[in-house]
């Protein structure tokens, strides 16, 4: 039975998705990610797994002398969504499918993840497969995979049901990950696998969030037994998660000691309480719907209140909410069933445990200043966690006090087949109110088919003038990760030429503090005017300018046109939309000899 829900549920959750960001109206090949913000450092890095072995280093970006990522360490963090790409591209190099397939794919595998993580906490049939939905379908989700935001590692959130599993495993079984001669005995490897998944997702907050609510956990085991020993399953757990980490980050610390370089990762003190959670945004709409005065609630909110940021995507919607709060109010009622209701208890501390710490002025906060522990921020992001909770706390209760009871009453079949409809309804309405719209003509993303193809055409005829391997500079200069916007310039619309391309070099890329990042910066001190520009580049190899106009105010991009009109003396190549530039410097380099 839970095979065949499984695959109606997968059917289900995949069309809804494509549905509602509009792959079966606009098409696969419509592009989602392509921005300019991080959703473009997405694209980049399907690129690069399309053509090179893995995302460590590339000699294609950082002209002219190459890329290398493993001064950055969360790009080891990664690996599962990156085994899932090169999955995906064993079945095509199209970048718009493999993108749009693994966005489709991250719904599929939240739902059915949770179904069968609510299912092993013998949650039935109706009400796990009403959680697993409205968990995949989760107002976060859509958050992180907007334009603006396109944090798609965090979207990529299908691990965290494991982590409430584990945490669960680690309060209510004495027996939990024991080293006898079961170790690898089917449960035992299940934890096993569930603690790579978790330590190779999510930038080290998933794994960071999932060793903090196992400390939780830990600490409510040992209470309940009165013994320290409570403490050991989950610190079994934090270790076998703290080693696959570290398996993980192996790569960066040994390039690190071969090249005597240092990590590039460090935060700024304040972000810490910046980007915290904000209990209020736990509760307000991240769509209105077309509701005027929802819109005009979400819109004072925000245009009013200090520090809304990313931490509005916390939205945990109407269903989760209120899980939520029946978890609050449980340390408020009397006479509570400790053995019973083990479950409900747990929940319950571990969002009570999640609001203490990770909210804005939070216990995290003081944790972070005591130990300097800056490497983190975003604390907002463990609102998914409460949300996964919120929601199997709740279907723990409609299988406890509905479905369990009508079973047990032996009450006529009718009764039974209108609790289900109900609880079908309420997942509709859930589904409804958690997405942006459930139906989407696609208009989006035909903008960005629009954009993708004048690109394309574009950097394909830079391709024809030149020689393979020939690099090029690109201005404004631009440092890379994390940059800000520019003008109208996304902080990684640089990286248009590189996924484009084939096989030229392009000079943006080189990570701050690398050789490549510093000569980069280094040419635009020097290069003060165009003349100088041009004559430095050429000198050291480059055959081509690339330039991006958003990066520049319409003035003075004028002057620059003036300025190479008079240096060069001919026309650039310019992209279908006129946002694009290039001068080929081969003619220059013919005219100097």
């Amino acid at each position: 039975m839970d095979l065949l829900i499984l695959i109606f549920l997968s059917v289900f959750v995949w069309l809804l998705a494509a549905s509602s960001f509009g792959f079966l109206s606009a098409g696969f090949d419509s592009i989602y990610l392509y921005a300019g913000n991080d959703d473009m450092g997405f694209t980049a890095n399907v690129k690069q797994l399309i053509q090179e072995k893995w995302v460590w280093n590339t000699q294609r970006l950082g002209a002219p002398y190459g890329q290398y990522y493993l001064t950055y360490p969360t790009i080891c963090l990664q690996n599962v969504e990156f085994m899932f790409l090169k999955f995906w591209i064993l079945f095509t190099h199209d970048i718009p499918n493999v993108i749009n397939l693994q966005v489709c794919f991250t719904f599929l595998l939240c739902s059915v993840i949770a179904y069968v993580v609510l299912r092993k906490m013998k949650i039935g049939y109706f009400p796990a497969v009403f959680g697993a939905v409205l968990f995949a379908f989760s107002p976060y989700i859509y958050g992180r995979s907007t334009e603006y935001s396109a944090h798609y590692c965090l979207a990529a959130c299908y691990f965290v049901p494991f982590s409430v599993y584990l945490c669960r495993c680690c309060y209510i079984d004495d027996n939990f990950l024991r080293f006898d001669k079961k170790l690898f005995c089917r449960k035992n490897l299940f934890i096993l696998i569930s603690c790579f998944l978790i330590a190779n997702n999510g930038i080290a907050y998933y794994p960071f969030f999932t060793c903090f609510l196992l400390c939780v956990t830990g600490l409510c085991k040992c209470l309940k037994m009165k013994s320290w020993r409570g403490l050991l399953p989950a610190l079994k757990t934090i270790g076998l998660i703290l080693f696959y980490l570290l398996v993980a980050v192996l790569p960066v610390f040994i390039y690190q000691i071969r090249n005597s370089t240092g990590m590039i990762s460090e935060r700024n003190p304040h972000d810490i309480e910046y980007y915290s959670m904000k209990i209020t945004q736990l509760f307000i709409p991240l769509f209105s719907h077309g509701i005027s005065f929802v819109q005009n609630f979400i819109d004072e909110y925000n245009r009013n209140m200090p520090a809304v940021n990313e931490n509005k995507n916390a939205y945990l919607g109407v269903i989760a909410g209120i899980g939520f709060l029946i978890s609050m109010l449980y340390f408020f009622l009397p006479g509570k069933d400790r053995e019973e209701n083990e479950d409900i208890e747990l929940f319950s501390r571990l969002n009570l445990a999640a609001v203490l710490f990770m909210t804005i002025g939070g216990f995290m906060s003081l944790f972070c200043v005591v130990f300097g522990f800056y490497k983190l921020r975003s604390f907002n992001r463990i609102s998914i966690y409460i949300m996964f909770i919120s929601l199997a706390l709740l279907c723990t209760l409609v299988q406890r006090y509905i479905f369990e009871r009508l079973e047990a009453a032996n009450v006529k079949p009718i009764k039974k087949i209108t609790a289900k409809i109900c609880l079908v309804c309420l997942m509709v309405f859930g589904i409804w109110e958690q997405t942006p719209q459930l139906f989407s003509d696609g208009t989006f993303l035909l903008a960005n088919k629009a954009r993708w193809e004048s690109d394309k055409e574009f950097i394909s005829e830079i391709e024809t003038e030149l020689q393979p391997g020939d690099m090029i500079y690109q201005i404004p200069y631009h440092e890379f990760p994390e940059g800000r916007s520019i003008n109208q310039m996304g902080p990684y619309h640089p990286l248009i030429g590189y996924i484009h391309s084939e096989n030229l070099k392009w000079s943006y890329g080189g990570l701050i503090g690398s050789k490549s990042a510093e000569w980069y910066e280094y040419m635009n001190r020097i290069s003060t005017n165009v003349q100088k520009l041009v004559d430095n580049v050429y000198d050291f190899g480059f055959r081509g300018i690339y330039i991006d106009s958003r990066g520049y105010e319409e003035e003075d991009f004028e002057l620059l046109q003036r300025d190479f009109d008079d240096v060069l003396g001919y026309e650039p190549i310019v992209s279908r939309d006129g946002i694009l530039y290039f001068f080929n410097l081969y003619p220059y380099g013919e005219g100097r000899e």
